[in-house]
């Protein structure tokens, strides 16, 4: 409960990993940038969400 687990592509390839309490876990650095950080302390950054497609920009808007 309180969970929410993402499979994403980064530069570095496809990566999983699961976030807590994720209003929480998803840090609004600037008006379009964003960082996420994993329950292992991982930090993941969106330098510009709204360059996203428009179907992973709907499923994080939830959390902005």
């Amino acid at each position: 409960y309180g969970f929410s687990y993402w499979k994403v592509k980064t530069k570095e390839g496809e990566v999983s990993f699961t976030l807590h309490d994720t209003y929480r876990s998803i840090i609004r650095a600037s008006e379009s940038r964003i960082i996420m950080m994993d329950v292992n302390g991982n930090r993941f950054e969106i330098p510009d969400v709204n360059a996203l497609d428009r179907k992973s920009y709907k499923k994080i808007e939830l959390y902005l």
